[in-house]
């Protein structure tokens, strides 16, 4: 698949979507050990200085700071601290700000919170910790709805019983991504690892029995079929949490065994092409067998590196 996406496509830019491919590109780099996959990824973030995605009222900070969690993993398999520089600032600008809320979104979780996990540990400060709990209570507040352990994606679906398959994908990869670094010493480590394994047990209820969940985890009448991006999300982070302990394989091995053998089976055409991702987008919607994007390859990616290091 990743070969396929590499001949077929322009290198992805340095936005919140390229970034998810080429953190992808990275997990299929440590799964498979192609140089290529890694100097790929290298040629890329060389191309824009490991600089991050001007800020403007069309492009948030937070999908800015995607593309760090690559100049981060690349940084370390070089061993090249320089590759931080610019998402070190970026992230310093928060941890040294008296405001809150800079995650209105629940994709926003994703794209910026796995920084500062990555960054406290990279600089020893645990003042990136807290900051970070900080953001991520104020967008628990408004967006978790407790009483399912599902997120709303925004503010405009608060209270409604819409719970979108990618957005709350984004949380559950975010909180994956973040346990896998943040010391099990931080006082919030508990209250993160409580909300990732309540949401793993609410999405293994709504499951498809083909193995995919739907755009619209609770209701099957809204574009229901198969959507790739929130179910190779979701298979990241089970796979991820069986992995480290924090999920228990008898329960959640045969949740993600479904869902890759589903993704495999219907998403994953033989040329390498993967299908049914829904488009950009902040609400459930359709797919189909010939929609694909960036994102959703680099989702799969991730997945599969967890899948290829389960026991």
């Amino acid at each position: 698949m990743n070969n396929y996406w590499q001949a077929h496509n322009a290198p992805a830019d340095d936005n919140w979507d390229g970034a998810t491919y080429w953190l992808g590109d990275v997990a299929a780099y440590e799964a498979t050990g192609n140089q290529s996959y890694l100097s790929s990824a290298l040629s890329w973030a060389s191309s824009y200085s490991y600089n991050l995605l001007a800020v403007s009222s069309t492009e948030p900070l937070y999908n800015a700071q995607a593309a760090g969690q690559v100049y981060i993993a690349l940084g370390q398999i070089e061993d090249a601290p320089s590759d931080y520089t610019h998402i070190n600032k970026s992230i310093d600008g928060l941890v040294t700000s008296s405001g809150s809320n800079a995650w209105p979104i629940a994709d926003a979780i994703n794209m910026s919170m796995p920084d500062f996990a990555e960054l406290g540990v990279i600089n020893g400060e645990t003042s990136y910790f807290s900051k970070m709990y900080a953001e991520f209570s104020t967008t628990e507040g408004q967006l978790y709805d407790s009483s399912v352990h599902l997120w709303w994606r925004d503010s405009d679906y608060v209270g409604t019983s819409t719970y979108w398959s990618r957005g709350n994908g984004w949380v559950f990869a975010a909180l994956a991504k973040t346990l896998a670094v943040l010391p099990t010493s931080d006082p919030h480590c508990a209250t993160y690892v409580q909300i990732f394994q309540n949401m793993a047990a609410e999405l293994a209820s709504v499951q498809r029995s083909d193995g995919f969940w739907n755009s619209s985890l609770t209701d099957p009448s809204d574009y229901g079929g198969p959507e790739t991006s929130g179910t190779a999300l979701f298979t990241y982070g089970m796979a991820w949490g069986i992995n480290n302990g924090i999920l228990s394989s008898a329960t959640y091995l045969p949740v993600v065994q479904r869902a890759w053998n589903g993704m495999v089976s219907t998403a994953v055409q033989p040329s390498g092409f993967l299908g049914y991702v829904q488009a950009v987008g902040s609400a459930p919607g359709p797919s189909s067998s010939s929609s694909t994007a960036d994102f959703g390859v680099g989702a799969f990616l991730l997945a599969g590196r967890q899948v290829a290091l389960l026991p």
